[in-house]
């Protein structure tokens, strides 16, 4: 009984693959056919031009932004008229709380997203803010202002800007290798005539720490004497530290407790309010507490038995 099942098994197997290599060479006959009578009419050719025009265009709307080295970046911001410049952070709002460029004059455009998808958003709702400028562009790192350039250029020959009459941007450009990069050149100590190293910060346009996403959290600030650049979401104090000077891998940093993003809460004001995860970290301690507590007083009902 087993050895007719199992035959019956294998020649259904057989006749749906001779099935299948049928269907497969009668579609490449049809395909065959096709491609003849549209080489004698004349038409492939012509389908082929359109294809590769669409695939130039498509080229052409893509292509990022042209790169800026930190000395271009830093000369063009300083030598470029303020009237006719924005500076655009394309980072979320975690980042750009805590450090940020700032060219006096020239207007920054700081996009506030919670997440990296919602800033083509942003970038259509501020079409008038950068009609007629010359757009700088940075991020942490560059990577993201690849993507973000090439939508901008997009946008810039869409019907949301000309088609209203809007005049485009006059260019765009993005820093290469982001604020890392700026700061390995700008962030440097200079070397007195005694010997002693300091930061030189009248050279530097970023002012505040550089968001990082290692344990270290932030890069440490250029000029500790500045003033901070982030401020408390409930009493607007200075204050730039996540963490409140704990560890980050310690995990207690400040959340929002909807949407779960960073927020900068001042020591003081940490006391009065709740973040996101402490509760649970409360009822966590809490319950390791009753346990050890547990435990300790069924050792001490051992002893007594013992004795």
């Amino acid at each position: 009984m087993y050895n007719k099942i199992a035959k019956k098994k294998k020649n259904y197997r057989r006749r749906r693959r001779n099935r299948l290599k049928q269907e497969q060479r009668e579609k490449d006959a049809a395909d065959t056919s096709t491609t003849e009578c549209n080489d004698a009419n004349g038409n492939n050719a012509n389908d082929k031009d359109e294809k590769s025009n669409m695939q130039t265009k498509r080229k052409e709307i893509i292509t990022p932004a042209p790169h800026l080295s930190p000395q271009q970046w830093h000369n063009s911001l300083l030598s470029t008229p303020a009237a006719d410049s924005i500076i655009i952070d394309a980072r979320n709002i975690y980042e750009s709380n805590v450090g940020r460029f700032s060219v006096p004059n020239v207007p920054t455009l700081l996009t506030n997203t919670r997440k990296y998808s919602s800033l083509p958003k942003v970038l259509e709702h501020n079409i008038p803010q950068m009609a007629g400028k010359h757009v700088y562009m940075y991020c942490t790192g560059g990577v993201r202002c690849e993507r973000a350039s090439q939508y901008l250029l997009q946008l810039n020959e869409g019907q949301q800007w000309k088609g209203k009459g809007i005049e485009g941007v006059k260019g765009v450009y993005q820093l290469a290798g982001g604020i890392q990069k700026y700061l390995e050149v700008y962030g440097s100590t200079e070397t007195d005539d005694d010997g002693s190293n300091h930061p030189n910060p009248q050279k530097c346009l970023f002012q505040g720490k550089n968001f990082v996403f290692d344990p270290r959290r932030t890069d440490p600030m250029l000029n500790p004497e500045k003033p901070i650049v982030g401020v408390c979401v409930l009493c607007d104090a200075p204050h730039d530290d996540y963490d409140n000077g704990y560890a980050p891998c310690q995990n207690k940093e400040a959340r929002c407790c909807r949407c779960r993003v960073l927020v900068l809460v001042c020591d003081q004001c940490r006391l009065r309010v709740r973040c996101w995860g402490e509760d649970q970290q409360e009822q966590m301690e809490e319950e390791e507490g009753v346990v050890l507590g547990t435990n300790s007083r069924e050792q001490q009902g051992m002893e007594r038995r013992r004795r």
